[in-house]
């Protein structure tokens, strides 16, 4: 599982949250698969400590994935971060989270806001969506966005709603 958000400007923010919850609820949940983290800030080493699971504060390298069953992105668009492998150089089957398409969506108050770079990394990054064998989707309305926007066939998309954070129960 690749938890760059948790090295960016999301850490503190929806993405990053979720990433950081949806990460720390499986390994503590599932304790008979081994899970290999990578983009893992060295602050938060701690926070993933378990006899199955591997971290890594860099990202993961092709060859890395090729005893891996699956590979998962929890966000292709931390723009202006390239350090995660593109999705065809993956060598297992490869899953991503996709949280909304606000920004094609809203085009006027999201892409024609933001520098040429950006917008040009933002596409790019669109367009490997199609490459994943599984696409989790946060909402119906994310995983329709993606059938009607993007044209990804239904089967490819399995919707994960949100869970509730520890931290806001009493």
């Amino acid at each position: 599982i690749d938890v760059l958000p948790l090295k960016t400007y999301s850490v503190t923010r929806g993405i990053g949250k979720y990433s950081y919850d949806l990460v720390k609820t499986m390994i503590h949940v599932d304790r008979v698969n081994t899970y290999f983290l990578y983009n893992v800030p060295r602050k938060l080493f701690d926070h993933f400590q378990q006899d199955n699971v591997t971290y890594s504060e860099s990202a993961a390298h092709p060859c890395d994935t090729d005893s891996l069953d699956l590979f998962i992105f929890t966000s292709l668009f931390e723009l202006d971060f390239d350090v995660l492998p593109e999705p065809d150089e993956i060598r297992c089957k490869k899953a991503v989270i996709m949280y909304d398409l606000i920004p094609v969506l809203f085009w006027e108050h999201y892409i024609a806001c933001i520098p040429d770079s950006f917008v040009s990394q933002y596409f790019t990054r669109l367009a490997f969506i199609s490459q994943f064998d599984l696409i989790f989707a946060i909402s119906i309305t994310t995983k329709n966005d993606l059938v009607d926007i993007l044209e990804i066939p239904n089967e490819k998309i399995i919707v994960i709603y949100c869970g509730l954070s520890d931290t806001f129960l009493i």
